[in-house]
């Protein structure tokens, strides 16, 4: 069986990495240190419905954003259900209405037949 020997230069590496984190533990810089708590403090001083008004903000501007792809895909999802479409609702009695393919009972049978 062949041995394998290590690269003494791996071991040396390690052994420096090894001193140096007992040597300094806090690898931060005193300038960063300081940066990281001055902002800290000012993180606590803001009032939470500042955040709280930040957030409700985001989710508004989100929904609003995607009414028309919802409004569309739930349109999409009841008509897959079969339900009739919401424009129908809008016709007059007189007006006359397309067929539309039933497609949840089509992928029914066709699952059902695999």
């Amino acid at each position: 069986m062949p041995v394998v020997l290590q690269d003494p230069q791996i071991e040396v590496l390690n052994r420096q990495r090894e001193i140096v984190a007992r040597e300094n533990p806090n690898p931060m810089d005193p300038r960063e240190q300081r940066e990281r708590e001055e902002a800290a403090r000012a993180y606590s001083a803001e009032k939470e419905k500042h955040f709280v008004d930040y957030l409700m903000d985001c989710v508004t501007t989100s929904r609003d954003a995607k009414a028309d792809i919802r409004r569309t895909q739930d349109e999409c999802w009841r008509v897959y259900q079969e339900d009739e479409p919401v424009s129908y609702a809008n016709k007059e009695p007189w007006q006359s209405r397309v067929v539309i393919p039933k497609p949840f009972s089509a992928v029914q049978y066709g699952a059902a037949a695999v």
